[in-house]
């Protein structure tokens, strides 16, 4: 008998090995199907080992799909490791620096989302106006100031 973990890892197994692919397409229905993944480890998992499908090009429904999938990650540990592994492709696109700044606002950690901050500041990832008060905004909404304090200075920093 197959226990409901082994049939959550089998089937992120199946979404990871679909989404080895270049075809934009099948990347897209791979992403709709993995917001049915209740496990948040196994919807982190996914969302870090495909990463560089979904967000190393310039293709807005793929970065859409992408992010869409990580509003569906409740545990702040795995919300905040998806973020982080996604700031080096926020460093070379201000959408996905967007992206990731709207989404570190959801982390509900002041910790986890501290980190996801100061990756992001440390990546020079925050340039512009935009993006510079969009960050501000969400280190300012950080809970615990000394969480709030080590975000702000990282941008200062950089």
């Amino acid at each position: 008998m197959l226990t409901a973990g082994y049939y959550l890892s089998f089937v992120t197994s199946v979404l990871l090995a679909f989404g080895q692919t270049d075809d934009r397409e099948q990347l897209l229905a791979v992403a709709r199907t993995a917001l049915k993944i209740p496990s948040s480890g196994d919807l982190s998992r996914f969302l870090v080992e495909l990463a560089p499908r979904y967000l190393g090009r310039d293709d807005t429904a793929l970065r859409g799909a992408y992010f869409k999938a990580v509003a569906n990650i409740p545990s702040s540990g795995d919300l905040a490791r998806v973020l982080v592994n996604a700031v080096p492709f926020a460093a070379k696109s201000p959408a996905i620096a967007q992206a990731v700044i709207a989404a570190a606002g959801t982390v509900p950690a002041s910790g986890d989302r501290a980190n996801v901050l100061v990756a992001l500041a440390g990546s020079g990832a925050v340039r512009g106006a935009a993006l510079r008060d969009a960050y501000l905004k969400a280190a300012s909404e950080i809970a615990s100031s000394t969480d709030m304090r080590r975000a702000l200075v990282a941008l200062t920093g950089n």
